[in-house]
């Protein structure tokens, strides 16, 4: 079971430095990044931290809904379908949109 933990500290640890270093320089600091603040606009804009971001906001919102298991097409189906909402909706909280999408 420590393992386990460890091996998922490890894994949020990795992806909280890849969404660190993003360029939405409003949202943080180089120490700390409020997840709650981040639109849709700040999301889309990307690029080779977007799968990190994704990754990170799946499991985040899986954990408050306390689902410790991610399923890959459910995962993918979210992504898909926040990606087009923030298309359409550049202003919108990207955790609100996560949560309103997560299957």
């Amino acid at each position: 079971m420590i393992c386990k933990k460890l091996s998922f500290s490890l894994l949020l640890a990795t992806l909280t430095m890849g969404i660190v270093k993003a360029p939405v320089q409003a949202q943080y600091t180089e120490e700390i990044l409020d997840i709650s603040k981040l639109t849709c606009a700040d999301f889309l804009k990307l690029s080779k931290d977007r799968e990190s971001t994704i990754t990170y906001l799946y499991a985040y919102v899986s954990g408050q809904k306390g689902q410790p298991i991610i399923n890959a097409s459910s995962a993918a189906a979210t992504t898909d379908k926040v990606v087009d909402y923030c298309i359409a909706n550049t202003q919108a909280n990207l955790l609100e949109t996560f949560k309103q999408f997560h299957e």
